[in-house]
């Protein structure tokens, strides 16, 4: 067989069967961003936070919370924070993928507050078995351990039930 040909077909092969490669949704991170800073801006307030800013550092010395911020702590590499930061940081970036939120909303505080409230309804009445499917391309992204699985699945209900209880105030 000649070698054009050989190429040929495995060329037309694969064209068909694109792998899918798990990427990092920009605009749920950018929401991220905007919750970690009104929840930074909440401690310095006095405020109650889901961080412990005292513990947890960010890279700007003035303590402005960056997209590098939001990355290290879903990477496990931010200074301070833990387990439980990473898990329920995720849970509210997967809200917020879960809404396919967009720029300008992501970078708006309140649009951001009203995409988590509906992205916990959505989550609560149709979406937990999306989860399921998102999280196994997020746990290869984010490099989760595997005895992430469980802890992130009770976190997304518990999480997403304090937001629409409004138990949880995200206001």
């Amino acid at each position: 067989m000649n070698i054009k040909l050989v190429i040929i077909f495995f060329s037309l092969f694969f064209v068909g069967k694109a792998i899918a490669i798990p990427s990092i949704d920009g605009n749920a991170f950018i929401a991220l961003v905007t919750t970690m800073q009104d929840d930074k801006d909440t401690y310095e307030r006095g405020g109650k936070s889901a961080l412990n800013w005292a513990i947890v550092k960010t890279q700007d010395p003035k303590g402005t919370v960056s997209m590098d911020d939001a990355m290290d702590l879903m990477f496990g590499n931010l200074a301070g924070s833990d387990d439980e930061d990473r898990i329920a940081m995720y849970s509210l970036y997967y809200m917020f993928k879960l809404n396919g939120i967009n720029e300008a909303c992501a970078l708006n505080r309140k649009c951001v507050v009203e995409s988590l409230h509906k992205g916990a309804n959505v989550y609560l009445n149709t979406a937990k078995e999306k989860l399921i499917v998102s999280y196994v391309d997020d746990k290869s992204l984010f490099k989760f351990p595997d005895s992430y699985e469980t802890k992130v699945f009770l976190s997304m209900d518990k999480v997403s039930g304090d937001i629409a209880s409004n138990k949880l105030l995200i206001q």
